[in-house]
């Protein structure tokens, strides 16, 4: 065992001092000295504090919310749904979190050619008509609050759309209380009629002297008719007199004729967004579309859908690749595109 040098004189002191007083009690032994702990630094911050305060790495959000989707949990439960765990990547991106793993996070970008909130954003946009449409049959359910719930995590995202303006007004209207039924008043009861006066007594009809009878009618002759009034002849057609030939007008134009709508030769069939098949939503998509005169198609834009976004990129990746018949110049032709499970 060493021992330190140090410690070797302080133990002969103690031997000595045994030796001369000759006792067999054993020493006392000296309180051993502790030392004062260093004071906490103000500036340390608790460790779960720390953590709280770091942002959250936006891949392993990502991850996450990718799970929550395939788990089928798109707007609920609440705080551990795929759309809220989206919007926490784009929070994440924004605040500069996972900076510690920037080195894997720039290979995995690289690789995927898009970083983590543009991901995110691109997959709240598909879900976000769904979140319309679960709101409106809450709705309809009479589930106001989880109507309120789903309002606000989609403004969120946007809160601008017309889908979410019409929903915001359709709860309103919901809300708002019952007009009160005016009361109608009773109606008068008729007053009893008041006792008839009684009437004085006739007086007994008078007989008045017969008058003396008319003498008869003498009868009159009828004037005599007045006398008839000569006809005049009828007039003999005039002789028509010789005239110059008349120059002959000039045809009116014709108007051009309308052109004839481009026939569909060719027709590919949209794709059944997989969402909608399992959520059992149906609807359609009005769309308006330029028809080249070589029968392509060059520009698409929706006119109607219902319900509102659901149905409309899957409609309009299968209509620009549509073939019509050739014309002279191209002409807008309006199809509607039905979505039925049946």
């Amino acid at each position: 065992m060493n021992v330190s040098r140090f410690a070797i004189p302080g133990l002969l002191a103690v031997a000595g001092m045994l030796a001369g007083c000759g006792s067999e009690e054993p020493p006392a032994q000296a309180p051993a000295s502790t030392a004062a702990p260093a004071p906490a630094s103000e500036s340390a911050v608790p460790a779960e504090d720390a953590a709280q305060a770091a942002p959250e790495d936006p891949r392993e959000l990502l991850e996450r919310a990718d799970k929550a989707a395939a788990e089928d949990r798109l707007f609920d439960p609440e705080g551990d749904n795929a759309f809220e765990l989206y919007l926490k990547v784009i929070e994440a991106a924004q605040a500069g979190g996972g900076a510690a793993s920037g080195q894997r996070r720039k290979l995995m970008d690289s690789v995927a050619q898009v970083g983590p909130e543009a991901q995110a954003r691109a997959v709240l946009a598909d879900l976000y008509p769904y979140g319309l449409v679960f709101a409106e049959r809450a709705l309809a359910e009479g589930r106001r609050g989880e109507v309120e719930r789903l309002i606000a995590l989609l403004a969120r995202f946007r809160d601008d759309s017309p889908g979410l303006l019409r929903l915001k007004r359709q709860l309103a209207e919901a809300n708002a209380p019952a007009p009160a039924r005016p009361q109608q008043p009773e109606p008068a009861r008729p007053a009893a009629p008041a006792p008839v006066a009684a009437e004085p007594a006739a007086p007994p009809p008078t007989q008045t002297p017969p008058e003396p009878a008319a003498p008869p009618p003498v009868a009159q002759t009828p004037p005599p008719p007045p006398p008839a009034q000569p006809q005049p002849a009828a007039a003999e057609p005039a002789t028509p007199l010789a005239s110059q030939p008349a120059s002959p007008r000039p045809a009116a134009e014709s108007a051009p004729a309308a052109a004839e709508p481009p026939k569909l030769l060719e027709a590919v069939q949209p794709r059944y967004p997989r969402l909608a098949f399992r959520r059992r939503i149906e609807g359609y998509v009005r769309v308006r579309m330029l028809v080249q005169p070589d029968g392509s198609v060059g520009q698409v834009e929706v006119i109607e859908s219902e319900p509102e976004g659901v149905f409309d990129r899957e409609t309009l990746a299968a209509v620009s690749r549509w073939k019509f018949s050739t014309g002279k110049e191209a002409q807008w032709v309006i199809q509607r595109i039905d979505f039925n499970l049946d």
